[in-house]
């Protein structure tokens, strides 16, 4: 009886409930239960079995799950002597797939539950420490306006041999969590974006399977086949949507290593062979792992194939797995890619989602972590600007009355050599709609930028007003090139630029860090409910700015608001213990020595002129540009310190 309980909470391990839990649990009643057998125990039993059963449902809010997995577990418990066709297909497609019994295959569902898992380069790192021994082929290319990934994979997964081909998108950059992942984090292709494709997967020139369907992920698994991937070719055909797809997927391959020989295009539909992988391959891959993995392997497949073989359908085949071999039943059940192959997805959805507590401190420390690094020293010139709000040169644009003063300063810094760094609300993205309109009235500051740009000295940080700069697809249509209504053309503006949500600046000689981000992470308002806010600002007080009326929920404009998200900034200095330099409050701030090394640029809208940041020579300094007189009536803009240099060092060590 404990060995056949066994089986069963093993059965719903092998469904994805927590392996230790179970093995706690199972090691437990075999212990100890044994002291209470009495007429009540199968009512214990039993209720032992919904404890189990509803932990599983917990972890993954299946109902359906649940049913299945207790049903499977009062089957092999021997409440019934063998499992039956319904349930077995039920936990078939708990695992994400359905069964062909004409090619004997496993094939992945379209809704299965790894859609929603998305794929990184993570993924394929931990395959072989898993039992998967698989070639990797990821092609990558650029299509209306999304970074794509088709990616081909073939080899041994534990028990089953298969083959899959996946399609998937991200509009975003790069993620950067650090002790987990460092790379690009790609979505399942959504409906509208399923490709048809077709496979057949071959070993030693025998055809193992083929699938043809319009998917986003086509799979098939052979389950108790052992095969060497070196031993394995597909033939792919996949029916890109147009042209431009067609033949930014032939680039794609082409970038991979596969030449024009080797690949055949009819129409919009593009063929290969992928035998040998041209692509680098996980680092997890040694020869004397795969070696000792596949023995393994091989092993399962040959005790597998010994039981099953006197059966002809799949139902009989398990049933006799469960009987003879039961340790198989997590294998044989959990065909093709475990959920535990995921096991890092939970904190990269943690970071693309954001934490529970979005705005607060931790968010701030979140983007402290992931933010790359810029070196400098005391020899580096760096002048640090925010709340620029450049607009479309319309009466609501704040920026026009100070852009000669804008550009005057800006022409000071490139001149002297200074590497200009944005820190969010560059562009007014709120009120307008359109970048293009803001980058056609003020076309002189944006071809100046892109000189700093060309020459590796820019950076730009977005803000809750420019939050859309986050967004890949948002920055590739945007920033990238405008076209130019003078000239005609486009103009080449930031080609590949990234702008960061925060920046490291790193000291070279003292390896102190001054972080630098635009602050609105510690405003609810406006970044939790961003789109919210900025709905109420283009459609209700932009008009009602017209005739005199601020807008209430601006932390520019509201005293209580700006002394709100300097305390918490402040906070997070003093607990992290790291100099801070940020924008979003528009008031300017420079502490003294000793105080809490918490710094604002201002902002570029004052009435009165323009304010920022300069780090030049070893020091640190708060400057102001505006226009002044001369004694003969004329006009000259000026750069005023407001205050005095201070040694940077002298702010690094904080108590």
């Amino acid at each position: 009886m404990f060995k056949v309980l066994s089986i069963g909470i093993s059965t719903v391990a092998g469904i994805g409930t927590d392996k230790g839990f179970v093995t706690a649990i199972a090691g437990w009643i075999k212990d100890y239960a044994g002291m209470y057998l009495s007429p009540w125990f199968p009512v214990l039993l039993i209720a032992i079995l919904i404890i189990v059963s509803i932990y599983t449902s917990r972890i993954y809010r299946r109902f359906p799950q649940w049913l299945t997995s207790f049903k499977a577990m009062l089957a092999i418990i021997g409440f019934k002597r063998q499992i039956d066709q319904e349930t077995l297909d039920k936990v078939i497609a708990t695992a994400g797939y359905s069964y062909d019994p004409k090619q004997e295959i496993f094939y992945s569902n379209m809704n299965a539950w790894q859609r929603k898992l998305g794929y990184c380069r993570l993924y394929d790192e931990s395959a072989a420490s898993l039992g998967m021994i698989i070639d990797c082929e990821p092609i990558y290319f650029t299509y209306g306006g999304k970074r794509w990934l088709i990616e081909f994979w073939k080899g041994q997964y534990d028990l089953t041999t298969g083959c899959e081909i996946g399609v998937y998108t991200t509009e975003g950059f790069d993620l950067n969590i650090p002790s987990v992942f460092k790379g690009p984090f790609y979505h399942a292709a959504t409906n509208e974006e399923l490709l048809q494709m077709s496979l057949s997967l071959k070993r030693n020139g025998k055809t193992l399977l083929t699938r043809t369907e319009k998917h986003w992920w086509l799979t098939g698994f052979r389950l108790g086949e052992f095969s060497e991937p070196s031993e394995l070719t597909m033939d792919i055909e996949i029916i890109l949507k147009d042209a431009a797809m067609r033949d930014a997927f032939v680039k794609g391959l082409k970038n991979a290593g596969y030449s024009d020989d080797e690949i055949t295009v009819n129409g919009n539909t593009v063929g290969l062979r992928f035998d040998k992988p041209r692509t680098e391959q996980p680092t997890t891959r040694t020869t004397e792992t795969d070696r000792i993995i596949q023995w393994k392997n091989k092993l399962l497949c040959d005790k597998y194939r010994d039981i099953t073989d006197p059966y002809d359908n799949l139902l009989d085949k398990i049933n006799a797995i469960l009987e003879q071999a039961p340790d198989l039943i997590n294998e044989t059940i959990n065909m093709g890619k475990p959920k535990h192959l995921f096991g890092e997805y939970k904190e990269i959805n943690s970071y693309l989602v954001g934490a529970s507590k979005r705005g607060s401190l931790r968010q701030v420390s979140q983007v402290f972590e992931r933010a790359e690094e810029i070196l400098f020293d005391d020899s580096s010139r760096i002048v640090l600007m925010s709340d620029i709000h450049r607009g479309d040169g319309s009466w609501a644009d704040d920026f026009a009355r100070n852009q000669n003063i804008y550009f005057a300063a800006l022409t000071h810094y490139y001149n002297n050599s200074y590497t200009y760094i944005e820190i969010g609300d560059g562009d007014e993205l709120w009120e307008n709609n359109k970048l293009s309109d803001i980058v056609h009235a003020h076309r002189d500051v944006f071809l100046l930028l892109s000189k700093f740009f060309y020459e590796g000295r820019l950076h730009f940080i977005f803000g809750n007003h420019d939050m859309v700069k986050g967004n890949y697809r948002f920055v590739e249509n945007n920033l990238f090139q405008y076209f130019d209504e003078r000239e005609k053309k486009f103009i080449p503006l930031f080609i590949n630029i990234k702008p960061h949500e925060g920046l490291v600046l790193r000291h070279k000689a003292t390896d102190n860090k001054v972080f630098l981000l635009h602050g609105h992470q510690v405003d609810c308002l406006n970044y939790n409910l961003w789109k919210l806010s900025r709905f109420l600002v283009r459609y209700l007080w932009r008009p009602l700015n017209f005739f005199g009326v601020n807008d209430p929920t601006s932390t520019a404009k509201n005293y209580r608001k700006k002394a709100a998200v300097e305390k918490k900034l402040i906070q997070w200095v003093m607990r992290e213990k790291h100099m801070l330099i940020s924008g979003h409050t528009h008031r300017p701030m420079f502490p003294d020595v000793g105080e809490p090394p918490y710094f604002n640029g201002g902002s570029s809208v004052h009435p009165r002129g323009i304010t920022g940041i300069e780090i030049a020579d070893g020091y640190i300094t708060l400057v102001a540009w505006n226009v002044k007189t001369k004694y003969d009536g004329q006009l000259f803009i000026n750069r005023e310190v407001i205050a005095k240099p201070r040694k940077i060092r002298d702010y690094f060590n904080i108590q």
